[in-house]
């Protein structure tokens, strides 16, 4: 058996998914860096440099989330921060202390970078 149908046989919820997306969802993913040649698989856990999908399979995330999750997933520091911050508020439309506490952090650690924004992409 070839590790096309391989993947296939192991991913049937994945492709399930998959074909429900398509239905609903532009090339049924909301990314093109999810898309494959069968389907993409659908992760429900991730912890470390591993995440695992809706059938049960275990992969190494070697994307980690396109780059910024450096640290892997769930890392015991930056999870008590993030509930730290969920204590305090979630999102706000006004200026925040944390803002130019990271942008004063990036521009001193990118050395072509005098000043930066934050988006919400």
């Amino acid at each position: 058996m070839d590790p096309a149908e391989q993947y296939q046989l192991r991913t049937t919820e994945s492709r399930r998914l998959y074909d429900l997306a398509l239905k609903v969802a532009v090339d049924g993913a909301q990314a093109l860096a999810k898309l494959v040649s069968h389907s993409p698989i659908y992760t429900v856990r991730a912890r470390g440099s591993h995440v695992w999908d809706v059938d049960g399979n275990e992969y190494i995330d070697y994307v980690l989330g396109l780059g910024p999750l450096l640290l892997g997933h769930g890392h015991p520091h930056v999870t008590q921060r993030v509930h730290e911050q969920l204590d305090t508020y979630v999102l706000n439309s006004t200026a925040n202390p944390l803002e130019v506490e990271l942008a004063q952090k990036l521009v001193g650690i990118v050395p072509c970078a005098q000043t930066c924004r934050f988006t919400t992409s």
